[in-house]
């Protein structure tokens, strides 16, 4: 992929092989459950697009994890491991309660035939046939959640339209 690897530090390498229709993912987007700000104790969606193998999806897994640590010292976190129902691109979600703090990040892995890692902290993926991603960002936490107070509207001129 362009600009690989597209983790934290870098602390994650892609595998070295695959095609551009092999595992991938394409897009990670992180939105609250609620349609509020992302904020410190409510519940987080991870939406991962990914592109799952065509000819042996059956062993392609998405891995989801998270961190509210900083860059430098990021203590990941599993949620799910989600096997992929099909090749080609898929959309998968998962959610999450984010921990307290205003800096996170969010890691998705897929991973092709990893079946000597049986342990599900293991937030790199190894393999060759591997794509490692991550997505920094900040929620509200209990100090700076904006107050919103109610003001008068103005007054307009109500308009008529003519056909």
């Amino acid at each position: 992929e362009p600009n690989h690897p597209n983790t934290l530090g870098t602390t994650c390498i892609d595998g070295t092989s695959g095609e551009p229709s092999d595992e991938s993912v394409d897009r990670i987007i992180v939105s609250s459950e609620s349609g509020d700000y992302l904020m410190e104790d409510g519940r987080a969606i991870i939406t991962a697009t990914v592109n799952c193998w065509a000819d042996g999806y059956a062993n392609d897994y998405v891995h989801f994890y998270y961190t509210s640590n900083e860059v430098d010292n990021a203590d990941w976190n599993f949620i799910e491991r989600i096997q992929c129902a099909g090749g080609g691109q898929q959309t998968l979600t998962t959610s999450y309660t984010l921990p307290k703090g205003s800096s996170h990040a969010v890691r998705v892995s897929i991973r092709h035939m990893e079946t000597v890692l049986t342990e599900n902290d293991d937030s790199c993926g190894f393999g060759s046939f591997t794509d490692n991603d991550d997505v920094a960002f900040t929620v509200m936490t209990a100090g700076s959640i904006p107050t919103i107070s109610p003001t008068t509207p103005n007054p307009t001129r109500a308009q008529t339209l003519s056909p």
